[in-house]
């Protein structure tokens, strides 16, 4: 059988079309467009907006508290494991008792927080964490 001859290769015969460098290679668009869509910048951002309303700041506030409170609780229950026994892994075992309650609680956590009005749970258990944490001071 004889062999077929390729056709000469010239630009009317190729398979795709010649390098254009007026035309984007894709539909994507450009940075200029992009720009262009962007929302206006404003120049009288105020960062501290949000500290004009009330409510957030006590919010914002109790939270600090909170998350100080419960950071001081941490540590001094570290401490006092470690002053009691003066063995590292003692520390290491609070850690992981500390984490069964999230463990165990999650999901009725959740069933009751879908059940209950949430504000009112939050002040319950941080009420009770803040007689907890006064009452084994004594």
């Amino acid at each position: 059988m004889a062999e077929i001859p390729d056709p000469p290769k010239t630009p009317e015969s190729l398979a795709y079309e010649t390098p254009d460098d007026q035309r984007p290679a894709s539909v994507m668009p450009t940075e200029q467009e992009l720009e262009s869509e962007a929302a206006p910048r404003t120049t009288g951002h105020d960062p501290y907006a949000a500290l004009r309303f009330r409510q957030y700041v006590i919010f914002s506030s109790a939270w600090m508290v909170s998350v100080v409170g419960n950071q001081m609780t941490s540590a001094a229950l570290g401490w006092e494991i470690f002053d009691r026994t003066g063995n590292e892994l003692n520390l290491g075992w609070i850690g992981g008792i500390q984490a069964i309650p999230l463990l165990v609680l999650a999901l009725p956590a959740g069933a009751i927080a879908d059940y209950f009005d949430r504000r009112r749970i939050m002040f319950i258990t941080s009420l009770c964490a803040a007689a907890i944490s006064v009452a084994s001071r004594r």
